[in-house]
């Protein structure tokens, strides 16, 4: 005999089934009780099965609910995210756009799906980003992809978005949805279209003035340029520019300046001049002015400006050369009609001369001794002497005099083109000149142009009294100021001065302490303010070099149109 045994559980009990055979005993009195077994079996098998579909029903409206309870929260979350979001098929076909995204277009659910939502795409785009989405497609490999495009909005006004797609794909690598999102970049876009726009006019107007910029934090070895400071040092744009490939450039008398700005502490602006030394070994004069000042974090930003002026002070080197040809030529041509003057008026007093010394000569030396006719001869050679002497004292003073027309001279405008004209020369001699101008006006009656000539002749005396002094010493100083009616004007140099004999024949004509001097600057000047009823005066200083001025009368009235002098 076996027993066999079977148990299905359920919720409420347990059903049992025992089926006994014996292969002895098949009498016709236990043939019914099996029959009536085999039919329970059949009852509670159906009793099983419909309890077991009950289940799976149950199991699968769970199931059901748990997908819809999920879908609504994916929903929910993809409907509060700030961006336009949107699913689609893995050939593309969109199969699902977010709220936000049907309320910014003002679509529908229906009308976006498919290729439906190219319709809120502006007219120019929807060529782009259809083919961008296609090429996405067919390459099968590549998972994301961005365009920027138009989008309009409900009211019909399109505003820039960044359109991003990724690929979900399976375990086997199969993409099985896309995903996206709509950004809207239409603000960013627009400042950004304005920054480039800025940086067009400014690299234009850099391009147009050869200025370029720069600008590094302290501590760094690395410089952020404009694309006119590369082209201004003849480096390839873009590359990385440090302190040493500038040094590259830079003439070795400068790079020691330069390397000093690096981290250097400065309350002002700071401005210089050097010069670069380019591939081809050809030479560039550029102006370079830097600024500090404090960023995040206490460290200092330095911003600076370099510009090329290598043709404006070609320039100035040629107009400053045109001058003094034009000077010299316009001062050979005085001397020389001066000479030919001197010539043509001294020549008969210096035959007269001749002629009497040789009268008197003979008449002391003959056998007749005549010595009244000698002390006459001797009295006319006198008197044409003197007379010679007249006549250059009288030519001297004619051209000290020339064209004068008096008026009232403010003598710190008349200074201040006096310095103007002079900057460049100034700036190659490397000469710091300072001034300390009178609070009020100063005025004398003179001629502007005479007045100017003095100037212009102290300041170019200075100049030259500095060429043997060191750069870094090389000063001048211009003061003015008015006591007691009298006005006062003079220039203080650093130089080496003048020795006490010197001092004696300063003024004097045709007298110079400078190798190949003529001796003509400081006398004519003198003329000039003797001439305006003024002293021109020097004297040595206390620490070294000289000081030359003059003393004028300071003027009592200004001058009408017409008003005498």
């Amino acid at each position: 005999m076996s027993n066999v045994e079977m148990r299905v559980n359920d919720e409420e009990s347990p059903v049992t089934m025992t089926s006994t055979s014996s292969a002895t005993r098949k009498t016709e009195d236990h043939a019914p009780a099996l029959s009536s077994t085999a039919a329970d079996l059949q009852s509670q098998n159906a009793l099983l099965r419909a309890e077991i579909d009950d289940l799976a029903t149950q199991l699968r409206m769970r199931h059901d609910e748990k997908a819809a309870a999920s879908e609504e929260e994916v929903k929910r979350i993809v409907n509060s995210m700030p961006m336009l979001v949107w699913s689609a098929h893995p050939n593309g076909m969109v199969d699902f756009s977010s709220e936000k995204w049907l309320d910014y277009t003002g679509m529908t659910a229906e009308t976006a799906l498919g290729a439906g939502w190219l319709a809120a795409f502006h007219p120019d785009d929807v060529e782009l980003s259809l083919r961008r989405w296609l090429g996405l497609m067919a390459s099968g490999a590549v998972e994301s992809a961005e365009v920027e495009v138009r989008v309009r909005r409900y009211d019909g006004q399109y505003r820039w978005f960044l359109v991003s797609a990724y690929a979900f794909k399976n375990g086997s690598g199969v993409i099985q949805r896309w995903f996206g999102s709509n950004i809207d970049i239409h603000d960013r876009k627009l400042a950004e279209d304005e920054v480039r726009r800025s940086e067009m006019c400014l690299s234009s107007a850099q391009r147009i003035g050869n200025v370029g910029s720069f600008s590094w934090s302290g501590g760094e070895d690395t410089l952020r340029c404009s694309e006119e400071f590369y082209r201004i040092l003849g480096l390839e744009v873009g590359t990385s520019v440090t302190f040493g490939r500038i040094l590259e450039r830079v003439h070795p008398d400068g790079r020691f300046q330069v390397m000093s700005l690096r981290n250097q502490r400065f309350a002002k602006p700071h401005e210089h001049e050097n010069r670069l030394i380019m591939k081809d070994g050809s030479e560039k004069c550029v102006l370079v002015k830097i600024s500090r000042r404090e960023s995040v974090g206490g460290a200092f930003a330095y911003h600076g400006a370099i510009a090329d002026i290598t043709e404006k002070r070609k320039s100035e080197d040629a107009l400053a050369q045109a001058r003094a040809d034009l000077a010299a030529v316009a001062h050979a041509a005085s001397m020389g009609e001066m000479a030919a003057s001197i010539a043509h008026e001294v020549s008969q007093p210096l035959l007269g001369i001749l002629t009497n010394a040789e009268l008197a000569l003979r008449k002391l030396s003959s056998e007749n001794l005549r010595i009244d006719e000698a002390s006459q001869a001797i009295r006319r050679v006198i008197r044409d002497a003197n007379r010679a002497s007249d006549v250059i004292r009288r030519l001297r003073d004619l051209y000290s005099r020339r064209g004068s027309a008096h008026e009232v001279v403010d003598l710190n405008d008349a200074l201040h083109e006096v310095l103007d004209l002079s900057r460049s020369e100034l700036k190659r001699e490397r000469i710091a000149v300072s001034r300390e101008p009178s609070l009020r006006a100063i005025q004398v009656k003179g001629d502007r142009i005479q007045l100017q000539q003095v100037m212009l002749n102290l300041l170019r005396n200075a100049i030259e009294s500095l060429a043997s002094t060191p750069e870094a010493n090389r000063t001048i100083l211009i003061r003015t100021y008015e006591t007691a009616g009298q006005v006062t004007l003079l220039l203080e140099d650093s130089g080496k001065g003048f020795t006490p004999e010197d001092s004696r024949k300063l003024f004097d004509s045709f007298f110079s302490t400078k190798p190949g001097g003529m001796g003509i600057g400081l006398s004519i000047s003198r003329s000039i303010i003797e001439a305006h009823r003024g002293v021109l005066w020097a004297r040595n200083n206390d620490l070294g070099g000289a000081t030359f001025g003059f003393d004028l009368r300071a003027a009592t009235h200004t001058l009408t149109a017409g008003s005498g002098s």
